[in-house]
């Protein structure tokens, strides 16, 4: 597992890419996360963290969640992220 901060999109997308073709779980924070190919995204709703999921992405590094997990999460499809 990768916990990736919120940071620069440009330093992220970078980090994502390097993850690419590992089956590492990437977690991070930033609105643009899971587009850039992350899977599990924390945001603040209500004052509640909660957490959004790129299946597509999890999918796509042969990884496999858990149906409890995606039965609290918020699953966004957003496929692996970009190229």
């Amino acid at each position: 597992m990768l916990f990736i901060s919120n940071t620069d999109s440009a330093i992220l997308k970078a980090a994502l890419d390097r993850m690419r073709g590992f089956p590492i779980l990437t977690v991070g924070e930033s609105a643009d996360f899971l587009p850039l190919g992350g899977m599990i995204n924390f945001v603040l709703e209500q004052d509640r963290v909660r957490f959004e999921i790129n299946l597509g992405a999890a999918e796509q590094h042969h990884l496999k969640l858990s149906s409890k997990l995606l039965a609290v999460a918020r699953v966004v499809n957003v496929g692996g992220g970009a190229n």
